[in-house]
């Protein structure tokens, strides 16, 4: 999920700041309101470019924002069909949309089958 950060440390890998973000998208949901962000990672360049996660804060009343997930898709999937891998760091050309927060992040989405 995170190869395109492979050999960076942690510190390194979040050495951002408030200039990196440089998306910021807004919406309501069920349990109140969600902002969705495309935050630049500044150490991570490679074959693809720049590299960015998408994340999603929501708003916990009295309890302020927090962070609530890092935007991931499938990457390739095994000859059965079954995900083996992902990806959470994109390409700046990657737009950042919407994207559910999904808790059971063990039971990974089937690819649709082959018919």
């Amino acid at each position: 999920m995170w190869a395109r950060a492979a050999g960076l440390s942690d510190d390194e890998l979040t050495r951002f700041s408030r200039d990196d973000l440089v998306q910021a998208r807004n919406g309501q949901a069920s349990y109140g309101h969600i902002i969705f962000g495309k935050l630049r990672l500044p150490a991570v360049y490679d074959q693809l470019g720049e590299g960015f996660i998408h994340i999603r804060i929501h708003h916990q009343g009295s309890s302020g924002w927090k962070l609530h997930a890092i935007h991931h898709l499938t990457a390739s999937f095994d000859d059965d069909g079954h995900p083996h891998s992902w990806r959470a760091i994109h390409p700046d050309d990657y737009p950042l949309e919407f994207f559910e927060y999904h808790s059971e992040l063990h039971e990974a989405p089937q690819r649709p089958s082959k018919r």
